[in-house]
């Protein structure tokens, strides 16, 4: 609970609200924070190594699947008791989501690199009509943008605005 405002700043979506998330599309890279409670390790029959790991957050649980080069990468992370921030791509699969491993970083590592990003959207009579109906794809892009650049740190000082 401590971490919320920083949850909802770095676009974290509650295990409880992933298939919300999704927005009626068939796939979709999303962020989630929560702690490893179970790792079900397996081989497959080409012998790569994979892996179930549950995740606990304050909305309830959600499974992510880590293939091989995740799941090497990652490790140390997953078997440590830190809170982890999991980026994965979610994708609806018989009205169930299900989400296969892209990137984790430990929350408190991502949030002490943060820096204060503020997007500012103002309203102009009769010129919002692409932020009102464009937004969250908006946001979506600026997020993967600040992503791609470091954490943010190397991006030029710019604001939205659309007064």
């Amino acid at each position: 609970d401590d971490y919320i405002p920083q949850l909802e700043r770095l676009g974290v979506v509650p295990s409880a609200g992933l298939a919300e998330a999704l927005g009626g599309r068939e796939q979709k890279r999303v962020k989630l924070a929560g702690q490893v409670s179970q790792i079900s390790e397996r081989v497959s029959q080409r012998g790569n190594r994979y892996a179930f790991v549950q995740f606990t957050d304050r909305t309830g649980s959600f499974e992510v699947t880590f293939f091989a080069e995740p799941l090497l990468q990652y490790k140390p992370l997953l078997q440590s008791e830190a809170i982890l921030l999991v980026s994965a791509d979610a994708r609806l699969e018989n009205d169930m989501v299900r989400l296969q491993a892209v990137r984790v970083e430990a929350l408190v590592d991502k949030i002490s690199k943060q820096k204060g990003v503020t997007i500012d959207i103002d309203t102009i009579d009769g010129a919002n009509h692409f932020f009102s109906t464009h937004l969250d794809e908006a946001m979506s892009s600026i997020s993967a943008y600040l992503d791609r650049t470091d954490d943010g740190r190397n991006m030029p000082n710019s604001a939205l605005n659309d007064e």
